[in-house]
């Protein structure tokens, strides 16, 4: 079941990150993508509950974001969602990677503009590099 935007919230427009060689795919990500069958093509919103980020991508296409969050951030699934309730904003965590992805959709946007290489962007990885909290990077 679908839900409704924010009111007031635009929806952030996101292009889903492929995973490189060499990239393993948590296993709650595998096993979802594995059991969309043909709803993998059709829109996130019609498949998940409560997709706030990823309005305009393809239910197939979030996976790969968030497998990208797992690797650049050093963190599992549950960092951000309750385990088996996927759709839950019980976890502040959610919310804070909801504004970094809009954030960094922000940023890409101003680059593309500025520059006219949409080739140049910022993920997750820019800043965190591997580590949750971006301060405890070693240096």
């Amino acid at each position: 079941m679908a839900s409704a935007p924010a009111v007031g919230a635009p929806p952030i427009v996101t292009a889903a990150v492929s995973p490189g060689p060499g990239d393993e795919v948590p296993r709650p990500i595998a096993s979802l993508r594995a059991s969309l069958g043909a709803r993998a093509a059709l829109p996130a919103t019609e498949v998940f509950e409560n997709v706030q980020v990823f309005r305009t991508l393809t239910a197939d296409e979030p996976l790969n974001t968030i497998a990208g969050f797992n690797r650049s951030l050093g963190v599992r699934c549950t960092a951000c969602h309750v385990g088996g309730q996927w759709a839950s904003d019980e976890k502040h965590e959610k919310d804070i990677a909801r504004h970094m992805a809009q954030m960094t959709a922000d940023l890409n946007a101003e680059m593309d503009a500025a520059s006219g290489r949409p080739e140049t962007r910022v993920t997750c990885w820019t800043c965190h590099r591997g580590a949750e909290h971006p301060e405890t990077q070693p240096e």
